[in-house]
């Protein structure tokens, strides 16, 4: 295996012993071969780091790194991009499955496109806990527009189940954002700023199952519990009951840092302000009451 593959699969992974075998056996079973997979493991009281170790002596493409104590979600996302040493880099939750050829046909999307192409993804097959199919999903961010202005519009317009964040992505284009934020919404923040550094390519096949189970992130119950799973440095924070406020703060942000144009920074800025107006109004209410402590932060 070469020193530095083309590819790093980085699997972040706190208490994953239901479904980590299957995660692990799916990415093993890629018909693109050529890739490290990095585990970064945020200090699992389960069975998380045997199954790993496991994996790891049965092929050496596997690196398991291990944390002395859960830092957050955040912290362990970015510490595999840190890490990474291929050109292209893609997130791997513990929780879901990739077909065999899901891996090799986004790096010929990146063959056959522009180099304006930064991120590939294919659709997605959503499955239940037992790993059952309940539906499809399309997440519409195919974006060959070349203004960031109009693939912007087009990212907020479409963020729903945010499964292209698992889509292969070029590292150098990934580097240039703030990578996953400390906040609850932090993933739709990055998908805006990698929609403004480049071109995004939808692999029409179904190659990517989705696990939707009792116990996965999304469906943690309250803003303050979220917030807490991303850094538990959030605990109390008055943040916490300002999802949209804060969003809006860090899509406003992004723009300003982002490596475009002034003009298209201010048409980034005004098509965020829009968005914010046209949607998003009753959740920045939400915020209002939940300060004022009437609404469950």
């Amino acid at each position: 295996m070469p020193a530095n593959p083309p590819v790093t699969v980085g699997m972040p992974v706190c208490n994953g012993e239901t479904y980590l075998a299957q995660a692990l056996d799916s990415l093993l079973a890629q018909d693109y071969g050529d890739f490290e997979l990095l585990i970064s493991d945020n200090a699992s009281t389960d069975a998380t780091q045997e199954i790993c170790q496991c994996y790891a002596r049965r092929d050496a493409r596997i690196q398991y790194h291990r944390s002395d104590m859960n830092r957050g979600a955040a912290w362990n996302y970015n510490r595999l991009v840190a890490m990474a040493g291929g050109e292209f880099f893609r997130w791997a939750a513990h929780d879901d499955v990739l077909a065999p050829p899901n891996i090799r046909r986004c790096m010929e999307a990146f063959r056959l496109g522009s180099s304006g192409v930064i991120l590939c993804y294919p659709r997605a097959v959503l499955i239940d806990a037992a790993g059952q199919p309940t539906g499809v999903h399309d997440d519409n961010l195919d974006l060959p527009m070349e203004r960031p202005h109009e693939r912007l519009r087009h990212v907020l317009r479409n963020l729903k189940k945010l499964n292209p964040i698992f889509g292969l992505i070029r590292l150098e284009a990934l580097k240039r954002t703030h990578l996953c934020g400390n906040y609850s919404g932090a993933d739709s923040v990055l998908l805006a700023e990698l929609g403004m550094l480049g071109q995004f390519v939808e692999i029409p096949e179904r190659l990517f199952y989705r696990r939707f189970h009792p116990a996965m992130s999304s469906v943690i119950p309250t803003l303050e519990a979220r917030s807490v799973w991303f850094d538990p440095a959030n605990k109390g924070k008055l943040r916490n009951a300002l999802f949209a406020s804060t969003l809006l703060v860090k899509m406003l942000h992004a723009v300003s840092a982002a490596p475009i144009g002034g003009a298209e920074k201010v048409a980034c800025g005004s098509v965020v302000a829009q968005h914010w107006l046209a949607y998003r109004w009753k959740t920045m209410l939400g915020d209002v009451l939940r300060v004022a402590g009437l609404r469950r932060v």
